[in-house]
């Protein structure tokens, strides 16, 4: 993907964010006597994805989404939500996948928190002994960067420790190409996480697991604002003082 794409993602990102959030205003405004609010939140936070090839280090990604919850039933919701790459993925060996039966000692597993191969020192090239033996490598020379967009439906529990989760419909591209080509880059995505509401309970932080294809997941740390406390707040009022 070129960066001019990615730049034509970032603002992708950026006005569904907006359209996600901008009923928000004039929703107060009308709603203020209702007994059963829907409630506009939004988040923000960033994301290390992992991409299943062993020459591609993690990805940084900022993520973004907006949503609002059904009436009368404020722990279910519908969101669209959206995660760019800030920090590329460094490629450590781009160029056709290679084949073992060279010296050194082979990787065996990879890193899950750094995204590096293991053990340390290991040879991602090296062969396994039979010298036909295919590393897991991308064939794209490029730093691994990522765009995707998708709308879910989203659940979070009550109370101040919360458990959250959802399960939507994705678009999902990528500069490399095995990931953008798979059957799997645009169809179903889910995500689970825990979280905590702080303050007056509108604001939260989550730390969330998000799986967008067999080949990307990702792990997440958002922070969370609803706008339900105003409304509220309103409501135990009679409505009688709008400034209050």
């Amino acid at each position: 993907m070129t960066n001019l794409s990615f730049v034509r993602s970032f603002f992708l990102l950026a006005s569904s964010v907006a359209l996600s959030i901008s009923p928000l205003v004039s929703a107060e405004d009308a709603d203020d006597e209702r007994g059963d609010d829907a409630i506009f939140y939004s988040s923000a936070g960033v994301e290390k994805i992992s991409i299943d090839f062993d020459n591609l280090d993690s990805p940084i990604n900022i993520k973004g989404s907006g949503g609002v919850t059904f009436p009368g039933l404020e722990w279910i919701g519908a969101e669209i939500g959206a995660s760019i790459t800030l920090i590329p993925g460094k490629n450590s060996g781009g160029g056709n996948p290679i084949f073992g039966g060279g010296g050194g000692t082979p990787c065996t597993g990879t890193d899950p928190l750094l995204g590096t191969p293991t053990p340390a020192g290991c040879d991602p090239n090296a062969g396994s002994g039979g010298g036909n033996a295919p590393a897991n490598n991308s064939a794209t020379s490029d730093d691994a960067q990522l765009f995707s967009l998708g709308i879910f439906l989203v659940g979070r529990t009550p109370g101040k420790v919360y458990a959250t989760g959802k399960v939507g419909f994705q678009f999902l591209q990528s500069n490399i190409e095995e990931v953008t080509d798979a059957d799997d880059s645009t169809g179903v995505a889910y995500g689970v996480g825990a979280g905590y509401r702080y303050g007056r309970g509108n604001g939260g932080i989550e730390l969330s697991y998000n799986k967008y294809s067999d080949l990307v997941d990702g792990i997440a740390l958002s922070f969370t604002y609803d706008f339900s406390t105003t409304a509220q707040r309103r409501r135990d009022k009679g409505g009688r003082n709008r400034d209050d």
